[in-house]
């Protein structure tokens, strides 16, 4: 989440030093504070729209299914981001709280 935060330049947590001492370690240590920081956060830069108010008209919803080879080093990357990904999903279903993404 560190990437959004400093493309829109969203201070102070578009500082890696800052994003990591004040969401990273709190939620890699299981802390509450951590993730209440990031749900506000995420609350804050959110846009919701509501499907009985929609301000322009959006064209229907198509699904393509695009299938890609990965090269053995793309593959090590990828499993291991996904790994990463479950850790940190454990964590937040660890500390009682519902994920959404």
């Amino acid at each position: 989440m560190h990437f959004p935060m400093a493309f829109l330049r969203f201070e102070p947590f578009s500082n890696k030093k800052n994003w990591r001492s004040l969401v990273q370690l709190p939620i890699q240590k299981g802390k509450k504070d951590g993730l209440s920081r990031l749900q506000d956060i995420m609350a804050t830069i959110s846009l919701r729209r509501l499907n009985s108010d929609p301000l322009v008209g959006l064209p229907p919803k198509t699904i393509e299914t695009c299938f890609v080879e990965l090269s053995s080093e793309e593959r090590e990357k990828y499993d291991q981001m996904e790994m990463d990904y479950q850790c940190v999903v454990r964590n937040y279903l660890h500390l009682g709280r519902e994920v959404f993404f």
